[in-house]
């Protein structure tokens, strides 16, 4: 687990820093989003996969076996 800071701007545009843990996983073969968004996700699996899409600046949706992911 690692705690990372974020900073966000709030719905008054106001600037927000949040603490939020993370969790690492190694994707593995057939893995996706949704498919982790399903395990992982409490609450909306969209709102879990936009989060992770975020924390890993990741380009696409497209997961790679072997790849190093941060889940919230």
């Amino acid at each position: 687990t690692l705690f990372r800071s974020v900073g966000e701007h709030d719905a008054l545009g106001l600037f927000v820093e949040l603490v939020v843990a993370l969790e690492f996983l190694t994707v593995g073969q057939g893995d996706t989003l949704w498919s982790l968004a399903q395990e992982h996700a409490e609450g909306d699996p969209r709102d879990w996969i936009a989060q992770v899409v975020t924390i890993n600046a990741l380009s696409s949706s497209e997961l790679t076996p072997g790849q190093q992911i941060a889940l919230p």
